[in-house]
C-alpha cells in the first residue's frame, strides 16, 4: 500500500473518530512502516484510536517533507531526485492540511453540530502557554490596551491544561502596572476554575526597582534573560531571592561548557545553554556539542542546588516547538523559532491567526511538529538552498539533542517538563 492509500485511510478514520468517537480499524492494512506495526502489536483486534490516528498521520508527514527537503538540499539533485520530490510534493499537497479539513467539516458539514469536545479531539495536545509581545504586527512598540489583556486572560483559560503560562516577552519597566493588572485577572481566574499560572517575564536588559522585584518574588514569576548582563544590574536580583534563569550561548559548538561554568561561578544557579539556530552544524559539530553537554551534565551532579535547565523544561528540537503570541494590537500571531531570542519582524503572512477577540479555544491553535514544519519549510526568502540548508540543519541538531536529552531525564527520572 502506497504512504497516499494510507493516508487517504486515516484521514477516513480520523473522521469517524471524531464522529463516533470509537476506535477505527486499521487491522486489515499491511505496511512496511515501524509506527504502524508497533500500533498494531499492541491492539491485535486492529482497532487503534483516533489520538494514534493523528500521531500516525503526522509522523508519516513528517517523514515525507523531510525526505523531499533532504533530496533537494543535494549540491545537484537528480532528475530522480526531483521526480521523487514532486511526489512527495504532491502527497503533502494532498493530505498535508488533513486536520484543518477535518476541521472544516466539523464546523460546516451536515453530518455532525460543532461542539468544544468534538474541536478538542482535533487539538494534539493542549497549548498550555500564551505570549504577550509589547508590540504591533508591525514590530513597532506598543502597550496593552486593558480589554485585551482581559481577553488574553480569557482566552488561556480555555485550554484544558491545568498548568498555564503567560509569557511576557521585551519587557520595560514602564509595562509594570499593565503586568500587575493582568496578573490580577489570572489570580481571579485561577480560583474560578482551579489552573494555575506559571508568569514568565523575558527582557534584555533587567534593571528593575526593588518594589518590581518584590512583586515578582511574591507572584513566584520566573525571570529570564542573557548571560552577558553586568554583575552590578544583576547583585540586586540575586538578593532579591526571585526566581530566575539565565540563558547563556556557546561560543561555537566547543564552548558551552566554559560559558555554563563562568556562569556558576558568579553565582548563577538556573542556566539555559542555548544554540544559534540560524547557525550551519556539521555532523562532528552536532558530536562536540553533545560531548560538551555530556561535561555539563557531570558537573552540575557535583554541584547540589545548580540546575541544568534544559534537562528539566526545555523541548527540543526548539524549531518544531509550537508558541502562539499576542501583540499589543490584539492579533494574534503562530511564532516560530527560526529566529530564536530574536524579534519576528517583519511577520509572514502564514503566521496570522486572526483576532484574539474573535478567537474561541485556544487548543484548536496548537500546531504538531509536522505543522511547523511544513510551515517554516513554505517561508523561503531568498536564496531556498541556503534557507533550506539552514532549516535542516537546525532540525538536525535539535533532534540529535533532543534524543540525549530523553536519555538523561529517563536516567534522572525526570517526568513532564516544565517547558519555559
Amino acid at each position: 500500500m502506497s504512504a497516499h492509500d494510507l493516508l487517504t485511510k486515516l484521514s477516513s478514520l480520523a473522521w469517524r473518530g471524531l464522529v463516533s468517537d470509537r476506535p477505527g480499524e486499521l487491522g486489515a492494512w499491511k505496511l512496511e512502516h515501524p509506527e504502524l506495526s508497533r500500533i498494531l502489536a499492541r491492539h491485535p483486534s486492529g482497532m487503534i484510536s483516533s489520538r494514534e490516528v493523528f500521531q500516525l498521520a503526522d509522523d508519516l508527514l513528517f517523514q515525507s517533507l523531510y525526505t523531499k527537503e533532504c533530496l533537494l538540499e543535494r549540491r545537484s539533485p537528480s532528475i530522480e531526485d526531483r521526480d521523487k520530490a514532486a511526489w512527495l510534493d504532491n502527497l503533502l499537497t494532498a493530505h498535508g492540511g488533513y486536520r484543518q479539513r477535518l476541521l472544516e467539516q466539523i464546523s460546516g458539514g451536515q453530518e455532525v453540530v460543532a461542539s468544544a469536545t468534538l474541536r478538542r479531539r482535533l487539538a494534539t495536545r493542549p497549548c498550555e502557554r500564551l505570549r504577550l509581545v509589547f508590540r504591533d504586527a508591525l514590530g513597532a512598540p506598543r502597550d496593552f490596551e486593558p480589554s485585551t489583556l482581559k481577553r488574553a486572560v480569557e482566552f488561556l483559560f480555555t485550554s484544558r491544561s491545568k498548568e498555564l503560562q503567560l509569557h511576557y516577552c521585551e519587557y520595560e519597566s514602564r509595562h509594570f502596572d499593565m503586568i500587575r493588572k493582568t496578573v490580577k485577572l489570572a489570580e481571579a481566574a485561577e480560583k474560578a476554575s482551579r489552573k494555575r499560572v506559571l508568569h514568565i517575564l523575558t527582557f534584555r536588559d533587567p534593571v528593575l526597582s526593588s518594589g518590581e522585584l518584590e512583586f515578582f518574588r511574591r507572584r513566584r514569576f520566573l525571570l529570564v534573560f542573557g548571560g552577558n548582563v553586568p554583575e552590578s544590574t544583576l547583585r540586586p536580583m540575586i538578593s532579591s531571592g526571585v526566581t530566575y534563569r539565565v540563558r547563556a550561548f556557546g561560543d561555537g559548538p566547543s564552548g558551552f561548557f566554559d560559558g555554563f561554568v563562568r556562569l556558576t561561578e558568579a553565582g548563577h544557579k538556573s542556566i539555559q545553554t542555548c544554540y544559534d539556530v540560524e547557525a550551519p552544524w556539521s555532523n562532528a559539530d552536532i558530536l562536540t556539542m553533545l560531548r560538551e553537554f555530556e561535561k555539563i551534565a557531570a558537573f552540575v551532579a557535583t554541584r547540589p542546588g545548580v540546575h541544568f535547565a534544559n534537562l528539566e523544561g526545555i523541548r527540543e528540537p526548539v524549531l518544531l516547538n509550537d508558541e502562539l503570541s499576542l501583540h499589543a494590537g490584539g492579533e494574534l500571531f503562530l511564532a516560530l523559532n527560526l529566529r530564536y531570542d530574536r524579534p519576528e519582524w517583519p511577520v509572514h503572512e502564514s503566521q496570522k491567526a486572526g483576532p484574539v477577540s474573535e478567537a474561541a479555544d485556544i487548543d484548536l491553535y496548537q500546531r504538531t511538529p509536522f505543522e511547523v514544519f511544513h510551515q517554516l519549510s513554505r517561508m523561503q526568502t531568498g536564496d531556498p538552498g541556503a534557507y533550506r540548508k539552514l532549516l535542516l540543519s537546525s532540525l538536525r541538531v535539535g533532534s540529535a539533542l533532543d534524543g540525549w536529552l530523553r536519555r538523561k531525564r529517563t536516567e534522572a527520572g525526570i517526568g513532564k517538563l516544565k517547558c519555559a
